[in-house]
């Protein structure tokens, strides 16, 4: 898990991200959960949004994400059973509300939307 440290230390401050939390859960990376902190120490405590990377292999049972609890979260992956499992366990360690969203891999590198998993219920779908 990448970028989580910085949330820790964030959360520490009584600070938190006002847009919440990013977690991807892919090998493919933005960079973000390396870039984010950069952004918090220019932007202070109007930092857009944390970035978390839970790498394909982290074992889940195994990971501490206290840092989620009281915060909103946004899961992608490309993974349908992974993207649930961290859906989940994000719920379980006391998220405000998770929204996952699972993601198919088109020609030409881009991706599209097949499942959006809400921890409230209200805006899941699935093509």
């Amino acid at each position: 898990m990448r970028g989580h440290q910085a949330l820790i230390q964030m959360r520490l401050r009584g600070l938190v991200p006002l847009y919440g939390v990013e977690i991807e859960t892919d090998a493919r990376s933005s960079g973000w959960p390396e870039q984010w902190p950069q952004l918090h120490a220019e932007y202070g405590v109007h930092s857009p949004q944390a970035y978390v990377h839970i790498e394909p292999e982290d074992r889940l049972a195994l990971l501490d994400l206290r840092w989620v609890h009281g915060l909103e979260a946004r899961v992608e992956g490309i993974d349908p059973q992974r993207v649930n499992a961290v859906v989940e366990a994000l719920a379980l360690a006391g998220a405000l509300r998770v929204i996952g969203i699972v993601y198919a891999p088109r020609p030409g590198g881009e991706t599209a939307s097949i499942e959006i998993i809400d921890s409230k219920g209200v805006m899941s779908w699935r093509k």
